[in-house]
């Protein structure tokens, strides 16, 4: 059985954030393991997600150029295992967590930090969603895959997540799209009695 693992252990994510700004290395961070039941080439995505009560769930940020994902060669029942970061520059003297050398490292997760997580709400709630993607081509001769179209890969074979964590948007603009939102919603309920009233 193709078996992919996101342990909620070894993930990170910054208590606090930057409106807009890219996320970056020092940010986010974790450790994702695979093992499959065919030899072939795979493809692991990983994705930064915001778990929204009301409303669908935000991407944040993936690791893919939302043309291709990378592939890499497996052998059956031998699991490889890798490590993520945030593609934004780390901040100065910053600490990496998760960085160990002996795991091969996925491409970076490219997303921002959004500038709200809500009406009258600037915490966020993310976790991490991995999935793992039969590629359509074989390895070569030297255990390499060429990348592959996202288009090309289907369905995944396996996914897992994360628990969520909670980040703080300092300079969040969450106050500011409440009262917008308040005064859109009184606007329509004004107009809607004066057409009432006026008819």
């Amino acid at each position: 059985m193709t078996e992919i693992i996101v342990n909620a252990a070894t993930w990170i994510v910054s208590p606090t954030v930057g409106k807009s700004e890219p996320i970056r290395r020092n940010q986010l961070g974790g450790h994702v393991d695979v093992s499959v039941d065919e030899s072939g080439c795979y493809a692991v995505r990983v994705e930064l997600v915001q778990h929204n009560i009301v409303g669908f769930d935000e991407i944040l940020a993936r690791n893919d150029d939302g043309t291709h994902l990378r592939c890499w060669c497996f052998k059956k029942e031998e699991p490889r295992h890798f490590k993520y970061h945030g593609a934004g520059e780390a901040e100065r003297s910053a600490t990496i967590a998760y960085d160990e050398p002996n795991r091969d490292e996925l491409d970076p997760l490219h997303g921002s930090w959004p500038s709200y997580a809500g009406a009258f709400d600037n915490v966020l709630t993310p976790f991490i969603r991995a999935s793992v993607f039969r590629c359509p081509n074989a390895c070569s001769e030297d255990g390499n895959c060429q990348s592959s179209l996202i288009s090309s890969l289907g369905s995944s074979r396996k996914d897992d997540e994360t628990s969520d964590h909670r980040t703080t948007i300092y300079n969040g603009e969450g106050v500011q799209h409440g009262l917008n939102v308040v005064s859109t919603i009184g606007s329509a309920l004004g107009s809607l009695l004066g057409k009432v009233l006026g008819g």
